[in-house]
């Protein structure tokens, strides 16, 4: 009922939010190459290539980002396919990709729909069903946790140690867009300070 009444208080709001970046994605898109030139010409000629480096930089480490996490939505859409499969599920590469795609919304994860499953299972009596739903949470959890900082960190070209803290921090910092958007950052900062544009550090 609160998230009833907190989501009905914020609509207009939200409404008023679409609708402005709605006009401005239109006007931006009208007049993009005019808007980027002007915004150009503010930038000083000398720092020009830093600018263009950052921005091929970005695009490239996103699209990598964006791969990583493709390869760890496969690697959970099997790991239910094989679990469901074990477990009996009837049409179970249908219910496996529904599951795989709600683990990476923000805030959702596997638990989501995997925990009241077995719990509606465990009333229901199948216990076999609530136990094997229970532990393919535990092994998708697992599994995820330490392939994560590896896949990204091989896909990104940051050490996992490293990528496992950009996670933890971007996490603890602003959720789940800080623990995605922060490791690709650094990535950023880090190759250029390799392409010799910035020295933060020897």
């Amino acid at each position: 009922a609160n998230w009833a009444v907190g989501v009905t208080t914020r609509l207009p709001q939200m409404l008023l939010s679409f609708f402005v970046w709605v006009l401005s994605s239109i006007f931006l898109t009208i007049d993009y190459d005019r808007v980027r030139a002007f915004l150009l010409r503010q930038v000083p000629e000398n720092k020009r290539p830093l600018l263009r480096a950052t921005r091929n930089l970005c695009r490239h480490t996103l699209l990598r980002l964006l791969r990583a996490y493709l390869l760890l939505l496969l690697i959970t859409f099997g790991e239910l396919c094989a679990g469901l499969g074990l477990l009996g599920v009837s049409a179970f590469p249908a219910a496996a990709a529904l599951i795989a795609a709600v683990d990476i919304l923000p805030v959702l994860g596997t638990g989501t729909i995997l925990l009241p499953w077995a719990l509606i299972a465990f009333l229901s009596g199948d216990l076999f069903r609530a136990v094997g739903l229970v532990l393919l949470y535990a092994v998708i959890s697992l599994v995820r946790s330490i392939l994560e900082p590896r896949v990204i960190s091989g896909q990104i070209g940051l050490h996992p140690l490293i990528t496992l803290l950009c996670m933890y921090l971007g996490l603890q910092l602003a959720g789940m867009a800080g623990m995605l958007l922060l490791p690709a950052a650094v990535m950023v900062l880090v190759q250029l300070q390799r392409d010799g544009f910035l020295h933060l550090w020897k």
